[in-house]
């Protein structure tokens, strides 16, 4: 029995060979400060977030796709492992792990050791990137050459040849967009919001393409100086100039990585582009924003948030 495995910052991801259907729970515990209770795991911790007692607290298992807590990432990865299709029941799995490019070796030793806690006696590694590139496409499929993965916290960029050719990385994502429109509606408009409001302006108006600059959106939070209940009214494109700043760093991790790309591979590039992976990627206007100042075809991956764990599975056969 074949399983993959991505450990996201925001979300944990689990696709197991037979059945190829993707397991996914939101990176999240809660934990009650006077007990060692978890509450709450996943999907139904996301739902509480923000109304629970005080002496509930968040605790996230996984921190910048590496471990915070391993004994909470092992009460939140056992469950799927065993929702994958009763496990124990066909003998121990073989497990492929997607490796940030971030991590040390001593982030892959902590993660391994975890699972063989867990009975998982075979694990092996892949990195990020290749596995994007494996799952952009359909088995069979060559994968593209050239593979962007922008995920909650990282975002990684790699020419790919039987391998990583080149690649490089740099410590933002899509919560790190999040994090800057909190910091704009606090500064600007006298507004205390969450991440996850944040988040959900994002989703809703947030682009890097003036094409949908006439968007509009109320987010709602606090008032700083009242104390408050309030909101405020924000346009496309005062979201977009928010968000330029970031997005114009992983523009340079992409024109970074084209400057170091072998000649023999221009022309497979320059034919077939950019693809755009993970869960941050799927930004409105990404793609054309990208494709405007690379001068590059780019395109979205299908399901770009499950690229990276799909293939997982691709790699045993690679």
């Amino acid at each position: 029995m074949r399983i993959g495995l991505d450990l996201g910052t925001s979300t944990v991801r689990l696709v197991e060979g037979r059945k190829l259907a993707v397991l996914a729970q939101p990176n999240l515990l809660l934990q009650d400060q006077h007990f060692p209770d978890v509450l709450a795991g996943g999907e139904t911790a996301r739902k509480m977030v923000g109304r629970t007692a005080l002496h509930w607290s968040e605790c996230r298992p996984v921190v910048r796709s590496r471990l915070g807590s391993p004994q909470a990432a092992r009460l939140l990865i056992k469950p799927m492992m065993e929702q994958a299709g009763g496990w124990r029941r066909f003998g121990r799995p073989r497990v492929m792990v997607a490796t940030p490019l971030s991590s040390s070796p001593t982030e892959r030793q902590a993660v391994a050791d975890l699972l063989r806690q867990m009975g998982i006696k075979d694990v092996e590694g892949v990195a990020t990137p290749l596995a994007a590139a494996l799952g952009a496409v359909a088995a069979g499929h060559e994968p593209p050459p050239l593979v962007l993965v922008m995920g909650a916290s990282v975002t990684e960029v790699a020419l790919v040849s039987r391998g990583l050719v080149v690649s490089d990385f740099l410590q933002l994502g899509g919560q790190t967009l999040d994090q800057a429109l909190v910091v704009h509606l606090r500064r600007e408009h006298g507004l205390e919001v969450s991440l996850e409001a944040a988040e959900e302006v994002k989703r809703s108006v947030g682009s890097a393409d003036p094409a949908h600059d006439g968007l509009t959106c109320r987010v709602y939070g606090r008032e700083l100086e009242s104390r408050l209940p309030h909101s405020v009214v924000l346009t496309g494109e005062q979201v977009r100039a928010v968000l330029a700043p970031p997005l114009s760093e992983v523009l340079r991790l992409v024109r970074e990585v084209l400057d170091r790309t072998p000649p023999a591979m221009s022309t497979d590039v320059l034919q077939r582009g950019l693809t755009l992976t993970g869960g941050a990627a799927q930004l409105i206007g990404l793609d054309s924003y990208l494709a405007r100042e690379t001068g590059l075809p780019v395109q979205l991956a299908e399901e770009p948030e499950n690229a990276v764990v799909r293939g997982t599975l691709g790699e045993f056969a690679a």
